[in-house]
């Protein structure tokens, strides 16, 4: 009972404060409903830098919940002008599996609490290219670009495989780099995140371009694909 109040409380929060917003997507696997996912943005303030706060919330299903209950908070903040990450902050709930990650900011460097882990002043993340898609031009990072998780560095590429008038889509391809920088900050990830970074997930996003919002995402792992498409 408490974990479905808190459910509901945040997403009455989310939907109170991001309301003009947000945008909610049914995430599905064999064809089955599995859960809910918010993606969520607002302009805001942090270290007198004008920016923009990032948060995605996903929950699962009532029929999953009953054998695998998923309950996670992402929350991004990024230079509205560059797109660095100022913060990131993480919190997840899996069974046998939970996740508490946060950011430090000073000088201008993004380090991860209690760590040496720099997020560097390039990268993106998962949430701020998702960003990034519904309100820029692509042009400058589709040859290659660096797309950070968790400590771990990725380089990425988007490969334009198909648009119409009104939708762009796009396959992001990924090559995890080797360095000694490159550490996780912990050890065994979420689910959703354990799925997007999966060296052999197919990784490809529908963007509609009239109302600058993502309308799919399909992430293909081969035995199975799970697919998360916007509520109209």
């Amino acid at each position: 009972m408490n974990s479905i109040v808190r459910n509901i409380s945040l997403l009455f929060l989310t939907s109170l404060i991001f309301s003009n917003t947000a945008v909610n997507f049914d995430v599905t696997m064999l064809g089955v409903k599995i859960a809910n996912v918010t993606m969520a943005q607002r302009d805001t303030m942090y270290h007198d830098i004008s920016a923009k706060k990032i948060i995605f919330s996903a929950s699962t299903s009532d029929i999953t919940s009953a054998f695998y209950s998923v309950d996670n908070y992402y929350e991004v903040i990024v230079n509205k002008e560059t797109f660095q990450i100022l913060s990131f902050y993480k919190k997840t709930s899996q069974p046998n599996l939970e996740n508490l990650i946060s950011t430090e900011y000073s000088n201008g460097i993004v380090k991860y609490s209690n760590s040496d882990i720099v997020i560097p002043q390039n990268a993106f993340n998962i949430f701020t290219l998702l960003s990034y898609l519904t309100s820029q031009n692509i042009q400058s990072i589709k040859n290659g670009f660096e797309i950070e998780s968790e400590g771990e560095l990725y380089t990425a590429n988007l490969v334009e495989s198909k648009h119409d008038m009104n939708t762009m889509h796009y396959e992001v391809l990924l090559d995890e780099k080797q360095c000694d920088s490159c550490k996780p900050v912990v050890e065994n990830t979420d689910v959703f995140t354990w799925i997007l970074f999966k060296s052999k997930t197919k990784r490809h996003i529908w963007i509609d371009t009239i109302n600058k919002q993502i309308d799919k995402c399909v992430f293909d792992l081969g035995i199975i694909t799970v697919t998360a498409k916007r509520k109209l």
